[in-house]
């Protein structure tokens, strides 16, 4: 059976998002344990983060590149071409390039070549929304509403 290729959207895994790295380190422990794995991730960073935070990781092939690197002119060219396309062109050549099948954990866009399969991070403003400001609040609402628009799964 051929292991379906997921790109995982972790972008710069620091020191500072202790959530998020324990919240993958399950998910592909969870993938590692399923009895019937069909899935392969794959780690799809920025050239700048900070290599020893990928140790335990460093199992999985990772595809790193300048787009996911914060004010990169690579960063600045995908955020553009969302905005005014709606579709992420520069990702998508990205992950072709590396026979990527999937994407998970990835911003929903109006048109994507590879499918997604969005994730909902949590409700934490709906439940809790004293602490957010009002733009906060409304630009998370915006971001679920895309996701499950544009979203080929969740």
């Amino acid at each position: 059976m051929k292991l379906i290729r997921a790109a995982f959207l972790v972008g710069s895994m620091s020191e500072n998002w202790l959530g998020g790295l324990n919240y993958f380190r399950n998910l592909f422990s969870a993938l590692d344990e399923w009895p019937e794995r069909s899935v392969d991730p794959v780690l799809v960073v920025g050239r700048k983060s900070e290599v020893k935070n990928y140790g335990e990781f460093k199992r999985f092939e990772a595809v790193r590149t300048a787009c996911l690197d914060r004010f990169h002119p690579a960063w600045f060219l995908r955020r553009s071409m969302v905005k005014l396309f709606g579709c992420d062109l520069v990702l998508g050549a990205v992950l072709k390039r590396n026979h990527i099948d999937i994407q998970s954990h990835a911003p929903s866009v109006a048109w994507s070549s590879i499918p997604i399969a969005t994730w909902l991070s949590d409700f934490q403003h709906v439940h809790y929304p004293n602490f957010y400001g009002r733009k906060e609040l409304l630009l998370r609402d915006l971001s679920f509403r895309r996701a499950v628009r544009f979203g080929d799964a969740i």
